[in-house]
């Protein structure tokens, strides 16, 4: 048979059927290929959207643990803002009842400051009047003793003598009454002088006196035009030792 097909020409028939099978089995080959290439496929596609599904599960996760901490952490600036709010409130308040108590104290003491200052000016005017009054008795009293004592006018002093000086005079008279003229008019004489002397020395220490009064008078009328000006640096003195410390001053002023 072989050969009669061969020499027909025609391929033999066993041939045919060898590269049938051949070519199924490279078709069941390329099919068996294929389809492992399909489950390949299929199972990669599977693993990747698998993978994809973890990786948005994870995405998604860390988005809420994100949202979760960016949640804690702006509660936790905000709690932190109102702690420093309240704080600082507190502080104000604070600020605002000390800056309170402090403008009470300056206004208590500058209501203390003016009272005293009142005070203070009264009892300089009532140590000027009584310094004036000092000053007019004095002068009369200087005044009386001119008039009593004039060592210029010898004549009228037996006239102007007053009463203690008459008796002074008197038992000086008596205790003398014995003695001889001479001496009696000698001491007489001397008596006279003494006395002169002892009144011109009195009336020098009077008008010197006098004097220093008319210099405190004049301070002290100084020191109440400027009491605007020196009062609040006399805030500070006693009253005990603002009536012996402000005639000193007075004085240098004067």
């Amino acid at each position: 048979m072989h050969r009669v097909s061969s020499q027909s020409g025609e391929p033999p028939r066993e041939a045919i059927v060898d590269k049938l099978h051949g070519a199924l089995s490279v078709l069941r080959r390329e099919r068996d290929e294929l389809h492992r290439s399909k489950e390949l496929a299929l199972e990669r596609y599977r693993l990747a959207k698998e993978e994809r599904e973890a990786a948005e599960q994870r995405n998604k996760s860390l988005q809420q643990k994100y949202d979760e901490i960016e949640s804690v952490d702006t509660k936790q600036k905000r709690q932190n803002d109102i702690t420093a709010l309240n704080a600082e409130v507190e502080r104000l308040s604070r600020e605002v009842k000390f800056q309170h108590a402090e403008l009470v104290a300056k206004r208590d003491k500058m209501n203390s400051l003016k009272n005293k200052m009142a005070k203070d000016d009264a009892n300089r005017n009532n140590q000027l009047r009584a310094a004036k009054e000092a000053v007019r008795v004095r002068r009369e009293k200087i005044a009386k003793r001119q008039t009593y004592v004039d060592p210029t006018d010898s004549m009228n002093a037996a006239e102007d003598l007053s009463d203690l000086r008459k008796q002074e005079v008197k038992a000086f008279l008596e205790e003398n009454d014995n003695s001889n003229d001479l001496e009696f008019l000698f001491k007489i004489q001397r008596l006279l002088q003494q006395k002169c002397e002892d009144e011109t020395s009195d009336l020098q220490a009077f008008q010197q006196e006098a004097i220093m009064m008319q210099r405190r008078i004049k301070g002290y009328e100084n020191y109440t035009e400027k009491q605007g000006i020196t009062a609040i640096d006399m805030q500070d003195m006693d009253d005990a030792n603002l009536g012996a410390t402000v005639p000193t001053e007075v004085e240098q002023v004067a």
